[in-house]
């Protein structure tokens, strides 16, 4: 259940080299961010649900304030700060194992208990230690079917992991779930 396993499973096979040759980049990423909407990775719009609800604190120029709840199972939602910078016009992120020691979680809906948290922790933090994080990058396009997140492991593109994306109000009531 490891932080970068739990990401990376948010983007499903979806999108092809060519879908990507038909798409127009965006010249701000964080454009929607700066008018207070959250970015809602995967989203079941009839549900009002996420793969991964992001906010961004937009406090410095240089780097990012990333607040995301991630759907880490059927069941449990990781919620967790970490540090975005933009890199060539995309969001790019490390995923430090520091970052998870003050995740929260919910389980079926309710907060995580305090053994179940450390455990949790513990949990994500030892498949991170076993497994290279790396940096990944979003990097947001419109194609004829919406936004589209387009990742980036390490410096290389990966099309099977494109993730249809909409950014959206927080009143509009929309939450991480499986």
């Amino acid at each position: 259940m490891a932080l970068f396993v739990a990401i990376l499973a948010l983007f499903d096979c979806r999108g092809s080299d060519s879908a990507a040759q038909s798409m127009s980049a965006n010249p701000d990423p964080l454009a929607s961010a700066r008018e207070g909407l959250l970015l809602c990775i995967g989203p079941k719009i009839d549900k009002r649900e996420c793969n991964t609800l992001t906010r961004y604190v937009l406090d410095s120029a240089s780097a990012i304030e990333t607040h995301a709840d991630v759907t880490m199972s059927a069941e449990v939602v990781m919620s967790l700060k970490f540090v975005t910078t933009i890199q060539s016009g995309a969001l790019c992120s490390t995923f430090r194992e520091e970052d998870t020691r003050s995740a929260t979680f919910t389980i079926a809906g309710r907060p995580a208990s305090a053994q179940e948290t450390s455990f949790l922790r513990d949990q994500v933090a030892s498949n991170m230690r076993s497994r290279p994080t790396g940096v990944i990058c979003l990097n947001f396009l419109t194609s004829p079917q919406g936004l589209v997140a387009q990742v980036i492991l390490d410096g290389v593109r990966h099309p099977e992991m494109d993730k249809p994306v909409i950014w959206t109000s927080p009143d509009q009531g929309y939450v991480a779930h499986p």
